[in-house]
């Protein structure tokens, strides 16, 4: 017979939530890429686009995409030094995310 180990049974209970929030960043994440890539001159599929990123940044604060499309946001709206901004939070977000296999 093969018992499970507390080992076992304690990963599973961490891994499980994290993936379903890893899924849902990039929900919202995927929904905000197609927003922005169909935006219109009136702005507002582009400040739906900008929430959803932020809504995937509320779940995954390490999610450098998310904060990326945040800078080419803020960039296309002429505000640069948020862009700016985002593109360096994108890079150091990068480089301090746990690596997934």
């Amino acid at each position: 017979m093969h018992s499970i180990s507390r080992r076992s049974v304690l990963a599973a209970a961490f891994v499980g939530p994290l993936a379903a929030q890893r899924r849902e960043a990039l929900e919202h994440s995927r929904l905000g890429k197609e927003l922005f890539e169909t935006h219109d001159d009136t702005g507002d599929s582009m400040r739906d686009a900008e929430l959803e990123f932020r809504r995937a940044l509320a779940v995954e604060p390490h999610y450098a995409a998310a904060r990326a499309y945040l800078g080419l946001i803020a960039a296309e709206e002429q505000r640069l030094d948020e862009a700016e901004t985002a593109y360096r939070e994108a890079l150091a977000g990068n480089r301090a995310a746990p690596r997934r296999s």
